[in-house]
């Protein structure tokens, strides 16, 4: 039996003997060699494989953020379209409410009106909440206080108290 033995010689100067009957590369057997190539090879494809699925995964997040925020904006801006819309609503109820022929005169000259009340007619500047829309009026009593000629609510000034 022949021994065929090839020299090879690489930048440094060293040399690899390579023997084709027992397949020996610098006293390791070729098979090991190789599978430490593919075996790092394997590693490296899952990583670069994983960092794509990673990027996928985060361009496809932001791509949806994107379309969800557009989403989101169109219906801010329908709630807003509505609102206002309401809101004018609510100011033409009030303003056809105050239009009673009333000079209104807002302010607190009578310390036993709510701040908001018109000291003429006893109208509130805003429709209050609740089911009675309040007409104002004094009665003078030891301390005097405003009640709602409607629903008999009290109004009593905590300054008038001290």
């Amino acid at each position: 039996m022949s021994r065929t033995l090839f020299a090879v010689t690489n930048q440094a100067g060293t040399h690899r003997f390579l023997c084709n009957k027992k397949n020996v590369v610098d006293g390791q057997e070729w098979g090991k060699y190789r599978m430490r190539q593919y075996g790092f090879l394997i590693i490296l494809g899952v990583l670069v494989i994983s960092m794509i699925a990673v990027s996928s995964y985060h361009l496809f997040r932001t791509v949806m953020g994107m379309f969800e925020d557009q989403r989101i904006r169109k219906e801010l801006e329908e709630l807003r379209q509505i609102s206002q819309t309401q809101r004018e609503e609510k100011r033409l109820k009030n303003e056809e409410r105050l239009d009673n022929g009333c000079n209104h005169q807002w302010g607190t000259m009578i310390q036993s009106f709510p701040a908001n009340a018109c000291r003429k007619c006893g109208l509130e500047k805003e429709n209050p909440a609740g089911s009675c829309d309040h007409v104002w009026r004094v009665e003078m009593a030891a301390t005097p206080y405003g009640y709602c000629e409607k629903c008999e609510k009290r109004y009593v000034n905590e300054s008038i108290l001290g």
